[in-house]
């Protein structure tokens, strides 16, 4: 893309990852620009065993964040990881993301929490 940075390894292993595992990606794109993506797969929640949806990514350009975007690419996946069968959707956020505010209004809540040493 044009005036935007390339890829780095780690964006392309999530995205070849959902894809292999049987995901897809919902794209945001308004007069032929792209805005943002989502990705959005499935795993079967252990112990329970139930089937859950996962949103590995959602990215959303600088210059367009602030407008909603974020939020009706995440409404659409999860409308449509439940016609898929979901029962809860799962998603990772960092401590202090801006987005984490975002995902606590579309009813997001903090399940397990991972905890770091630097060595």
């Amino acid at each position: 893309m044009a005036g935007h940075s390339q890829a780095s390894d780690a964006d392309i292993n999530v995205l070849l990852d959902t894809i292999k595992s049987g995901g897809y990606y919902l794209v945001w794109e308004e007069n032929n620009v792209i805005k943002g993506w989502i990705g959005v797969g499935k795993t079967i929640e252990q112990p329970l065993g139930r089937k859950a949806g996962m949103i590995p990514e959602l990215y959303v350009f600088p210059s367009y964040r602030r407008e909603g975007i974020g939020q009706k690419l995440c409404k659409e996946a999860c409308r449509r990881l439940k016609q898929e069968g979901c029962k809860v959707v799962q998603l990772n956020v960092f401590k202090g993301n801006r987005a984490r505010q975002m995902y606590e209004k579309l009813g997001f809540n903090e399940v397990f929490t991972v905890m770091e040493k630097s060595l």
